[in-house]
């Protein structure tokens, strides 16, 4: 009879315990559900980018290739038609209606600079570098 009591203690502590575990992991899950960036990516299905190049052999080769649709996108990927494997969203720049390139918000002038963007083109769009 002791062996039984003991049995039904250690399964209402374990089911108190499971208890308090699910509120704490509600509050947890509620925190990191308001922290979580509700519109992380700018890039929709439809949109054009160009994807950036990392096999660079020669200085006169484009870094960016492209430009490809999208046809799917999550908060860390996009799918482009013409590509066999998906592409992270910061290695794409979305292009205008137009056709032109549009800076995205992660693509500061020092690094379109490390990208081999020539110092005159950054100069026609507004952005200007300090060490040219």
């Amino acid at each position: 009879m002791g062996q039984l009591a003991d049995i039904h203690a250690l399964d209402s502590m374990i089911l108190n315990y499971c208890h308090a575990l699910i509120v704490i992991l509600k509050s947890c899950h509620s925190q990191v559900v308001t922290a979580l960036p509700r519109d992380s990516t700018p890039l929709v299905p439809g949109d054009w980018v160009l994807v950036k190049v990392f096999q660079w052999k020669h200085y006169l080769i484009p870094r960016w290739k492209g430009p490809f649709q999208i046809l799917l996108t999550t908060n860390m990927a996009v799918k482009c038609q013409g590509l066999p494997s998906w592409v992270y969203t910061s290695h794409c720049n979305k292009l205008c209606p137009t056709g032109r390139q549009v800076l995205c918000p992660w693509h500061s002038p020092l690094a379109l600079r490390s990208l081999g963007c020539p110092p005159f083109l950054l100069r026609g769009i507004g952005l200007h570098l300090l060490h040219p």
